[in-house]
This record gives structure tokens, sequence and C-alpha cells, in this order.
């Protein structure tokens, strides 16, 4: 099975070494001094012909001892100058850093990502690094100030600096380890704004200066035309922005087993990709230059959503599928599959924990290798009765949906505390219908470039759409 599949035989033991060396604590030297040790044994083995059958042991070794390096290299590895090295007393402090994203606001507080730059206690001035989540109560006096500060500006808020502790309770979110996964290192409790936003002091790089703009841009359309909380949602399926949706309509997606549709899928990828190269298409792009150009844009919207592991995942296969069709070459769906993985985790091997890469990958997987198990009528249909084509059709959706529950439901359960069996069939209608809703709220907004007046049609069409699954999905949680 594996024989023609490279992908799959690094990323099982890479894989199998990165959960083993996860949970435990392994001194990085040692690990490091034995990988070495394995790499030259095996190069000078295979220079003088030694190998018989232990070949392919040791290579297994080594992409396992190499997941279990990676792993434990970014869980420990910091910089001597990182913030959560500074951590030491309740004294107020001044923290002054680069907002990577535009604030969360919530009812009760102001939120924001900076990466962390100075860090300014009674007696001295150091230059520090790493992620600090900055948060603000709302209802404070320095509040007017924050509706100014939008992500690549530079900030300075005074307030307590602490350290990130994990707290699970049974069937709970554990929030702090969350955060470390996403490379956080500790929190700020700020108290006041310390100087005011100034211009020249916004750092410039890709994100700002390229993606955050026409994310604002397009959720300033996305609320103008639809609004309220159908606007939120269609945040959550084109832009990936769900802290603006609700919680109750968060838990009422949980409750009936759809809570994947809020985030970026890569059905929506597969989607967008088509749209695109079928725009490129109508410009007459040539072939080649029309799949470049596609793998250019699904990188963009990768880093526009936020760059999740299921849109990464999804982003990388469908660069690898173009670049099949370039070199007219047959794709293997695993080996691709396993490609993508390899990707995410070389670059931080922790996302190998994270709910999201978990959830995507099961999901993939379950369909691809359980579904032709369970499409066992397809091959008797010869295509000409219409009402048994529609039976077929409903069969399809029903067994794509079990597939992904079938493989995603241990992590649902760990995750969500609960497994939804109405889910499955519920799956069937909402999908489908939000996948519409995608589609028709992309038209919308690119229209509203052109015409405000056609694109508020297809808003309202959506808006009404959005509106039905809402209130589906509330009635079937209940």
């Amino acid at each position: 099975m594996f024989t023609n599949r490279p992908a799959i035989r690094f990323i099982i033991p890479f894989a199998a070494g990165i959960i083993l060396a996860g949970q435990s604590s392994l001194p990085i030297l040692l690990i490091y001094t034995i990988l070495i040790t394995i790499i030259l044994v095996y190069l000078s083995c295979k220079i003088i012909g030694l190998f018989n059958h232990t070949k392919e042991l040791i290579l297994i070794l080594i992409c396992f001892l190499f997941g279990v390096f990676k792993i434990t290299y970014d869980l420990k590895f910091k910089p001597h100058n990182n913030i959560s090295n500074y951590v030491y007393s309740d004294s107020i402090v001044v923290f002054q850093g680069i907002i990577e994203d535009d604030p969360d606001w919530s009812d009760y507080s102001i939120k924001f990502v900076a990466q962390a730059e100075t860090l300014i206690t009674d007696s001295r001035r150091l230059k520090v690094s790493g992620k600090v989540l900055v948060s603000f109560r709302r209802n404070q006096k320095d509040e007017s100030k924050l509706k100014n500060i939008r992500g690549g500006d530079c900030v300075s808020v005074s307030g307590f600096l602490k350290n990130i502790t994990s707290i699970r309770n049974p069937g709970g979110f554990d929030y702090g380890t969350y955060l470390r996964l996403q490379n956080i290192d500790v929190k700020f409790f700020a108290n006041s704004i310390e100087s005011e936003f100034n211009k020249r002091d916004v750092k410039y790089d890709i994100n700002t200066k390229f993606v955050l703009p026409l994310r604002r841009s397009l959720s300033k359309r996305i609320d103008k035309l639809i609004g309220g909380e159908e606007g939120r949602f269609l945040k959550g399926l084109l832009l990936g922005e769900r802290s603006y949706i609700a919680p109750e309509i968060k838990n009422a997606f949980i409750n009936a087993g759809v809570m994947h549709i809020i985030a970026v899928s890569g059905l929506h990828v597969v989607i967008i990709t088509f749209i695109i190269l079928i725009i490129l298409k109508i410009f007459r792009i040539p072939p080649v230059l029309r799949f470049n150009l596609a793998g250019i844009l699904l990188v963009y919207y990768a880093l526009l959503t936020g760059w999740t592991p299921s849109v990464v995942r999804s982003v990388i296969m469908a660069i690898i599928y173009l670049g099949g069709r370039i070199l007219e070459r047959k794709t293997d769906f695993y080996n691709v599959v396993a490609l993508s993985a390899i990707f995410i985790l070389m670059v931080d091997s922790k996302q190998i924990f994270q709910a999201g890469f978990q959830l995507s990958y099961m999901a993939v997987l379950s369909i691809v290798y359980i579904y032709p198990r369970l499409n066992i009528f397809s091959k008797y249909y010869n295509g000409k009765n219409v009402f048994l084509k529609l039976i077929l059709g409903v069969w399809n959706l029903f067994t794509v949906s079990l597939s992904a529950s079938i493989g995603t439901a241990p992590f649902v359960g760990y995750y969500f505390g609960k497994i939804s069996i109405v889910g499955v069939i519920v799956n069937i209608f909402i999908v489908p219908l939000s996948n519409v809703i995608l589609i028709i709220g992309m038209v919308s907004i690119g229209v509203s470039y052109i015409s405000s007046i056609i694109a508020s049609y297809y808003a309202e069409v959506a808006r009404i759409l959005t509106t039905l699954l809402l209130t589906s999905v509330n009635e079937i949680s209940e």
C-alpha cells in the first residue's frame, strides 16, 4: 500500500514521534544527538553496502526520531528574551508591541494578539519577543481610543502580565492549551493605553498591507449588504470570523452536530477553486498560467481566512492537484493528504494537537475510505430512472455525512462532550444549503464592487437562505 506513497511512509512514524514526545519531557540535546548518530550510521551502511532488510526499519526510526525532535524543539525552544521569562510579579508594567489582527470586540472585553517588542518595568526597559494576548475590559475610560486600533498598529499599554494556565473541567474547553498551540506565550490584562496611536508607527508586512485591507473591505460589505446575525454567519463561512457569532448560535450548531459548518471547510476551498478556475478560463488565460494563478490566489485566501488547518490542508491539496494538471501526471489522494500534513507539521508540529487539524484530516480520510464502501448502490444504477436517481442522490449525501461522522465521532465526543446522532441526517440538508449561501454570498460581494443595486438582490437571497438555515439548526438543536 505504501510502496508508491512515500509521503505516507514518512508521515506515519513522523506523526507518531510528535504525538508520543508531545506528552513527555525529553532533553532536546539528547534527542538531537541520537538522531544525528542514527543518520550517520544509516549513511555509512548505505555507502559500504551493509544493508539488507533493516534499511526500512532504520528509515522508520529516523522519521520517528525526527518527529520527536521537532515537537520537542517547538515546545521548548524559546529565545532568551521571550516575554514569558519576565512574568515574575504582580506589579504594573508597560507593554509595547505590534497588533497582528484587528481587535475582537465582545460584550465584556476587547482582545487582540500582539507581537512583543518592549517591556518597561520600574527600573528596566527590555527588548522582548513572543506573542501576547492583550485583553481590555469593556466600558473603561480608554475604550474610545481602542476604536482607532487596527492590525499592524504599534500599541503601548499598561497593566498586568500573567502566565497562561491550563484549566479544563470535565467536558470543558482548555483555553490555556488552545492559546499555547497558537504560539501565544502570555496574557496581558491592560488597564490603559499609555500613548495615543500614531499612524507613523504602523508596521507594514504582507498581512497588514495586502490581507487585512481586503478582509476589512469584505467584512464592511457583508455588514452593509446583509448585516445582523445572518451577516456574521456569512463572515464565518467566507472569512473564518467566528468571534462575532453569538454564543447561543454556536451552541445550537454544536447540539445539532453541524458545528463544522461555521468554520471555513475544505469543501468551501473546493468551491472557491472552481470559481477561480472558471473566472480565469472566461478571461482566456492559458491553462498553465491559469493553474499557477489559481495556486497563488488560493494561498492568498488561506491567509485571508487566518491560515487555519482545514483551509491550509485543502489549499495544499488543491495546489498539488493543479500541479499534477500542469505536469499531466495523476496524483494519489492519500499521498496528497499526507503531503499536506507534512507541510503543516514541518511549519508547526503543535498543530497535530489542534482540534481543527484532527477533525479536518479525520473527516477527509473517513470520506475517502468509508464512503466507497457505503455507496454500494451506484454500480446497479443504469442512469435512466429519474426517481431512482433522486433516491441515489439522497443516499450519496447521507453516506458522505455518515462517513465523516464515523471518523470524527471520537474527537467530537472528546472536544464537545456530546455526539449528535441526528447530525448525520441534518448534514444532508444543512451542508448543501450552506454551500449555496456561500456561493450566493460571494457573488453578491463580488458584484457589489460593480453595482450595489444588483448586489442587493443577491444579498437578499443569501440573507433569506441564511435565516432559514439558522432557524432550522436552532429548532433541531432543541
